[in-house]
């Protein structure tokens, strides 16, 4: 596995650097944007630890850049205390999680080998996952083209718009975006796929709410899947609730 390191505080370049004790594992270490993207684009990175000044570059967005080489690589973020909100806006991008300094050496170790265990346990799955999608969307550029999008996108937690003729294959894109999303592979009991009309959304102002809250809340005109991801068939006359979709 090839685990990134991008601080741009050349200190804890070394320090890290010369500790690492962490087995069948490449660092590679990067202290300025420039590098950090040149690394990724030279090696195939599976795991980054990066510092939260160093998340943008040209305003190209460093997690977003390393899942398009690799969709199944994980970010974690390096930050201060004074920068942790900033840190879990991140996470909509897609990062794993984030780290507030000072952070040991073994921590980072620890991080880095419970992904690798799961990446050792998930390979067998993933690989027959994707022989299973290929099968599925066939191998024209064009069908590629379109796994190699969902596979981008599934990891974060971005919202996800799938237009298209009636009976064009939106909802069955949908559940593929489900079954590659860290939702359907971390807590499947709770964050189910959920289907709808929006109909049903129209008519009611909660369908399903997040585990552990009795009540929807009276103002709330969302349909919410309580973490989970929902399909909509028709789009169009949902338009006007999508200020509130969660």
């Amino acid at each position: 596995m090839n685990v990134l390191l991008a601080d741009a505080d050349r200190k804890i370049i070394d320090h890290v650097t010369s500790t690492w004790s962490l087995p069948d594992v490449s660092l590679f270490t990067v202290s300025n944007s420039t590098a950090l993207f040149n690394t990724i684009e030279e090696n195939p990175i599976d795991f980054a630890f990066v510092d939260i000044s160093l998340l943008l570059h040209k305003d190209v967005d460093v997690i977003s850049f390393l899942k398009s080489h690799n969709p199944e690589a994980e970010v974690v973020i390096l930050c201060e205390q004074s920068a942790a909100k900033d840190a879990e806006k991140a996470l909509s991008h897609g990062a794993a999680s984030y780290l507030v300094k000072p952070v040991e050496v073994r921590t980072l170790e620890d991080v880095a080998k419970k992904y690798l265990q799961g990446l050792e346990h998930s390979s067998d799955y993933r690989e027959l996952q994707n022989h299973l999608l290929e099968n599925l969307l066939g191998n024209t550029p064009e069908m590629q083209k379109i796994l190699r999008l969902l596979r981008k996108v599934a990891p974060t937690t971005s919202s996800v718009l799938i237009t298209g003729e009636s009976g064009s294959g939106k909802e069955f894109l949908a559940r593929i975006v489900h079954r590659l999303s860290k939702r359907a592979r971390n807590c499947e009991r709770w964050c189910p796929y959920l289907e709808s009309s929006h109909r049903q959304v129209a008519r009611l102002p909660l369908r399903c709410f997040p585990h552990g809250q009795t009540e929807p809340p009276r103002s709330a005109r969302s349909h919410r899947s309580g973490g989970g991801q929902t399909g909509c068939g028709c789009l169009e006359p949902l338009l006007p609730y999508l200020s509130g979709y969660v």
